[in-house]
């Protein structure tokens, strides 16, 4: 019965990761959609720690921007998990974005590209995304309140919220 019992437990560990895993990951050809930082927290996609996380490494590489001095001083930021995105969800994002931003399914992947990876929130990747097809004015806004969290510096089309769909 002990045996039993250990095999048991076993699947039932097996099958419940392989289920987690299955809800997490997007397949190869997944259908993505993009969400702005406002749109993926009101829609519950982010966090108000999400979105602090967010504006935390936005501030690494955005000049004066991110989170306030006053909000960044003790603030432990957790790690992005994945470190690196792997390429099939590169590969998923770039498609989504020749879709629904350059609204041309035929554009050349290898002219789009991942500018900066913010990290992965509750399986949403949140990225900035470039292109050379089009170049823009970027417009930045001086300060924005998501949630619980102040951005300052804060440039919308910088920051795109991916979830797989």
């Amino acid at each position: 019965m002990e045996h039993f019992r250990k095999h048991f437990i076993l699947a039932l560990i097996l099958v419940m990761s392989v289920l987690s895993f299955g809800m997490l990951a997007c397949k190869d050809d997944a259908e993505g959609r993009f969400y702005s930082l406002e749109e993926a927290y009101d829609s519950g996609l982010i966090s108000d720690l999400d979105v602090k996380n967010i504006a935390y490494y936005y501030g690494e590489v955005t000049v004066d921007g991110g989170l306030p001095e006053e909000d960044r001083r003790g603030f432990e930021p957790i790690a992005k998990t994945p470190e690196e995105l792997d390429d099939v969800t590169v590969e998923n994002i770039k498609k989504t974005y020749a879709r629904d931003i350059l609204k041309n399914n035929r554009a050349a992947l290898g002219r789009i590209s991942i500018g900066y990876y913010y990290g992965t929130y509750n399986g949403n990747a949140v990225v900035n995304v470039t292109d050379n097809y089009i170049s823009v004015d970027l417009l930045f806004i001086d300060e924005i309140t998501i949630g619980n969290t102040t951005i300052v510096h804060y440039c919308p089309s910088i920051i795109r919220v991916w979830a797989c769909e």
